[in-house]
């Protein structure tokens, strides 16, 4: 009775083992070139914002400051547009960032904490803006490269005169082109 009750006990702590061990839904959450800043998504993205607005009008086309707050896929894209494409300084002095070509005064990022997901790679996030009276909202996405949280992009939501397209990604694309 013993050698059957050890017989079905082993299978069913291994059974039990199994069900309690929790994997992350993505294992490689892939590398990072640059430097970074510490926090989770939302605390890296008011960071960023909060640091533009400390130094706003500082070398306005100059995003080399920003490294630590940007994914290197736009950090790349960022460089390349403001080495090759003379066309676009007008679009790259402004703020590239919000959907106003001028910073804004303040600025308040919503929190991720209502987003289930903790495993999740890319986050976006609703900024809301504000200069004087006028007040807008964007979207900052929001990704992870190594145990980093980066921008990636910003939709522009607030109606921007500025951009010609719809993200940052798409106005550095439309205009280099």
């Amino acid at each position: 009775m013993r050698h059957i009750a050890k017989t079905l006990l082993v299978p069913c702590a291994l059974a039990l083992s199994a069900c309690t061990a929790v994997t992350p839904a993505f294992k490689d959450i892939g590398t990072r070139s640059g430097p970074c800043v510490d926090g989770g998504p939302d605390s890296v993205a008011q960071q960023f914002y909060d640091y533009r607005i400390q130094h706003r009008g500082q070398n306005a086309g100059d995003v080399s400051a920003l490294r630590p707050y940007l994914s290197d896929s736009l950090w790349q894209t960022l460089q390349k547009a403001n080495q090759t494409h003379p066309e676009q300084a007008v679009f790259l002095k402004g703020d590239i960032f919000s959907s106003r070509a001028t910073t804004p005064d303040s600025v308040a990022v919503a929190s991720s904490s209502r987003i289930p997901n903790t495993d999740a790679r890319n986050i976006p996030l609703r900024i809301e803006q504000s200069q004087g009276d006028q007040r807008w909202v964007d979207e900052v996405l929001m990704i992870r490269e190594g145990q980093c949280w980066v921008v990636d992009d910003v939709r522009y939501l607030g109606g921007a005169a500025h951009a010609p397209a719809g993200t940052l990604r798409q106005s550095l694309e439309k205009r280099g082109s």
